[in-house]
């Protein structure tokens, strides 16, 4: 079967290979939520402040539930994504 999507080169599997070391849980937290997730939740109740003039507390409460953790089910599938291409790229690089 062809080998489909994104490989890994040399550079990619560096860099992936200094990120991993931080481990899953502080990937998701660092990278997803605090890094995706809160960050369009802030963006979002601005623009809502800046444009109704009002915050809405049910939405405020949701965006602040929601948007993490659709970050962190992002940052799983990345993760595992970017795990079995740098365990790709390892094997290739032992043969």
């Amino acid at each position: 079967m062809p080998e489909r999507g994104f490989t890994m080169n040399k550079e990619a599997a560096e860099r992936w290979g200094q990120r991993r070391q931080i481990g899953r849980s502080k990937f998701l937290i660092n990278y997803c939520i605090l890094a995706i997730g809160l960050p369009i939740a802030i963006l979002l109740t601005a623009l809502e402040l800046l444009y109704a003039q009002e915050i809405r507390w049910p939405l405020l409460v949701s965006r602040f539930l929601l948007f993490p953790v659709l970050a962190i089910l992002f940052g799983m599938g990345y993760w595992d994504s970017r795990e079995r291409k740098y365990m790709d790229y390892l094997k290739t690089t032992e043969e």
